[in-house]
């Protein structure tokens, strides 16, 4: 998908990134297909970053709102997009997740590196 607001910022404490990401669609419906769409993280995560799938925060598809989740794993450096589907099974969060013209992706989270 292609986003007209594109910011993100991160702040680093220790071992730890704090991370802050808005994206929002530029009015067109381009976004299409199967494959997951990926945050790169700003520094890759530690060897030692706990495993296991974290709330990330939320997307919007026109009328459908989305809890975002996803994995960060040691030396990371991107993160894959999940969330759950009413059945309660993970699934990817793909670029036919995001192909309405309003559409967004808000996240914030934190990792260790």
């Amino acid at each position: 998908p292609v986003y007209s607001t594109n910011t993100g910022r991160y702040t680093r404490v220790g071992n730890r990134v704090l991370v802050d990401i808005y994206l929002t669609g530029d009015g067109g419906a381009e976004g299409a297909g199967t494959g997951t769409v990926n945050i790169a993280l700003p520094i890759a995560a530690g060897a030692s970053n706990p495993a296991g799938q974290i709330k990330l925060g939320s997307a919007l598809n026109g009328a459908v709102s989305y809890i975002i989740t996803g994995e960060i794993t040691g030396a990371a450096t991107t993160v894959a997009l999940s969330y759950f589907n009413l059945i309660a099974s993970e699934v990817a969060f793909t670029g036919a997740d995001q192909n309405n013209v309003t559409r967004t992706i808000r996240l914030s989270f934190s990792y260790e590196v």
